[in-house]
């Protein structure tokens, strides 16, 4: 399954990096999720991806930056097949992340 969402952030795409790779501005932006997770940084396709190893989930954020401003876009795909899948979690996570990470990088 892939769930996908996406916001508009007005800052500045390194900040906006910097926010999705550091810990401790993870703690702050996840706010009481409590996720176990290995990040992967994969320069070639652009893109930092979140593996929930609990879940077996990958949030994959991607920023699009372009003249009307920059897009981050999460896209969390759930890597087995046949597992009743806490949809709604997942959703929630997600608006949760954009949002929190948004606020972050638009306060600075």
């Amino acid at each position: 399954m892939k769930y996908y969402q996406e916001i508009a952030i007005n800052a500045d795409l390194e900040l906006i990096e910097e926010l999705l790779v550091r810990y401790d501005h993870i703690k702050v932006w996840e706010r009481g999720f409590e996720i176990y997770k290995e990040l992967i940084v994969d320069h070639k396709e652009k893109c930092i991806t979140h593996w929930d190893i609990d879940r077996n989930i990958d949030y994959t954020y991607r920023l699009k930056d372009n003249i009307l401003g920059t897009k981050l876009c999460l896209e969390a795909i759930c890597l087995e097949d046949g597992i009743d899948w806490d949809v709604m979690g997942i959703q929630v996570y997600m608006q949760r992340a954009l949002k929190g990470i948004k606020e972050r990088a638009e306060e600075n």
